[in-house]
């Protein structure tokens, strides 16, 4: 009998609602993050303050989950004390009550990707070892169907990764030609819209205030199986 998956969402407050502290990004990325990941000590010193400040938080706020976002761009190593930060945050911070999400390019699965180093870090310290919580595959900066999204979500390379663990991104209303369109959403030989009806977490990516009409289709078509037009 195949082991239960380890439960992601706290279990001291289902359905509360969850904000991550994210560092990084592109401004904020590179050289820091080599110099944090580039040793155990500064790994594991930003790892236990990183526990110590969603335990403040979650301290301040009742009824709110409290995670950190890493948003790790722009690096020139290979991250080699990654896992000691990860350590030392779950020390402090235990899975079932904080996640921890690591961001990387969507198509991290090749080997050709600069983000392909986080495969290994996913491997002996994700979801499977109470490590990391979630994987943000981070929408791509240009117009793709959903069948590039296919080809990169659903890669052999991501197999070890449960679906619960893998957030898929996207373009939000911010652009609406870009939102989540076919080829490849809903049809096909493994059409991306029933891998992420499987499980998986959706990622909108915009700053927004207006309509979500587009949105609100693609979530639909996830939940529901609709033929492609």
């Amino acid at each position: 009998m195949a082991a239960a998956a380890p439960a992601l969402a706290p279990a001291a407050a289902p359905g509360a609602p969850v904000f991550f502290v994210s560092f990084g990004g592109a401004t904020c990325g590179g050289k820091p993050w080599d110099t944090i990941f580039g040793s155990a000590a500064a790994a594991a010193n930003f790892g236990a303050n990183a526990a110590a400040l969603v335990n403040a938080l979650s301290a301040a706020a009742s009824g709110v989950v409290f995670g950190v976002d890493l948003d790790v761009e722009g690096t020139a190593t290979g991250l080699p004390f990654a896992g000691a930060a990860v350590a030392a945050f779950r020390a402090g911070a235990p899975f079932s009550a904080f996640p921890l999400q690591l961001c990387a390019l969507s198509g991290l699965a090749d080997p050709a990707s600069s983000d392909h180093f986080k495969v290994a870090l996913l491997q002996s310290a994700g979801p499977a070892q109470f490590g990391i919580s979630y994987l943000n595959l981070m929408v791509d900066n240009v117009d793709v169907p959903c069948s590039a999204y296919l080809g990169w979500w659903n890669a052999s390379g991501l197999a070890f990764l449960p679906p619960y663990s893998r957030v898929g991104g996207c373009w939000g209303e911010i652009y609406p030609s870009f939102v989540l369109h076919p080829p490849g959403c809903t049809d096909g030989a493994t059409p991306l819209f029933p891998v992420m009806r499987a499980g998986m977490g959706l990622a909108i990516w915009e700053l927004w205030s207006g309509p979500t009409d587009a949105l609100a289709a693609v979530v639909a078509a996830i939940k529901a199986p609709a033929a492609e037009t």
